[in-house]
C-alpha cells in the first residue's frame, strides 16, 4: 500500500506596517478612462457592493475620478504569521490607504489627442498633490484595432474589466522624495467605440505584464494611408 501525504508549513512570512514615517492627504484615482481618437469610451467603477460611479470621454480625451484620500507610509516589517501561505518579499516601505472624501472629476488629456503617451502621472488640484498613477500608453502589448478596410461603415467595440489599480505614494525620507506602492482593489468595467474607416489604434492593455498598473486601455492612433 502506498500512502500519499501532502505537507504545508504551519507558518509563513507576511509584510506588515511598522513605524509610521509619513502621513498625507493626496488625490487618488478611483477610475481613469481614455477615449480612442475619433471614438468614445465609458467606464464604471464599483466602489462597493452598493455604490458605483460612471463616466464617459470622447475623441482622444482622458479623464479620471479622484478622491481626497488619507495615506500613511510606514517601515515594512516581515513577520511570522500562523498557517500555510506564501512567504512574502517585503519592500522597504508600505503605503496604507485610509479614509477618503471629496470626489473630483479631473481631465487628464484634451480632445483630439492621438496618443495617450503624454498623459500625466501626477497632478496638483485645489492645493492638493496626488499619488503617482499610470494610465498612459507605454507599449502596444494589447490587441490592435484596425478599421481602414471598413470603408467608413460601422463601428468597432472592445470591452475589458480590471480588479485593481496600483499607485505610488510620494513622501519625504532622509531629505529626499521616495515612493511606496499600494494596490487599490476596485472592480471596474470599460467599453470602447472605434469609428470605421479611420485608422489603426495600438492598444496598451494596462492589465498585462508583471508590473502592469491595472485599469483599462490606452491608445496610440495612426490614420489610414
Amino acid at each position: 500500500m502506498i500512502v500519499s501525504v501532502s505537507w504545508a508549513p504551519l507558518d509563513h512570512f507576511e509584510c506588515r506596517p511598522g513605524t509610521v514615517v509619513a502621513q498625507d492627504k493626496l488625490l487618488t484615482p478611483l477610475l481613469m478612462l481614455n477615449a480612442p481618437y475619433g471614438g468614445n469610451a465609458s467606464g464604471t467603477v464599483h466602489e462597493s457592493a452598493t455604490s458605483s460611479w460612471s463616466t464617459t470621454v470622447h475623441n482622444g480625451s482622458a479623464a479620471a475620478l479622484f478622491v481626497l484620500r488619507n495615506w500613511s507610509v510606514a517601515r515594512s516589517l516581515r513577520v511570522l504569521a500562523a498557517g500555510p501561505g506564501t512567504n512574502a518579499a517585503c519592500p522597504e516601505f508600505l503605503a496604507t490607504p485610509g479614509f477618503y472624501n471629496e470626489y473630483l472629476s479631473i481631465d487628464l488629456l484634451p480632445a483630439n489627442s492621438t496618443s495617450d503617451g503624454a498623459e500625466p502621472t501626477a497632478l496638483e488640484y485645489s492645493g492638493y498633490g496626488s499619488v503617482l498613477f499610470h494610465n498612459g500608453f507605454a507599449s502596444g502589448d494589447g490587441i490592435t484595432m484596425a478599421t481602414c478596410t471598413w470603408n467608413g461603415l460601422g463601428h468597432g467595440y472592445l470591452r475589458t474589466t480590471s480588479s485593481h489599480i496600483t499607485v505610488e505614494v510620494p513622501f519625504s525620507w532622509n531629505g529626499t522624495t521616495a515612493t511606496a506602492k499600494s494596490t487599490l482593489e476596485y472592480v471596474a468595467n470599460y467599453s470602447y467605440e472605434f469609428p470605421g474607416g479611420a485608422g489603426t489604434w495600438s492598444i496598451d492593455d494596462l492589465n498585462l505584464g508583471t508590473n502592469a498598473p491595472g485599469g483599462g486601455y490606452a491608445f496610440t492612433f495612426t490614420p489610414c494611408p
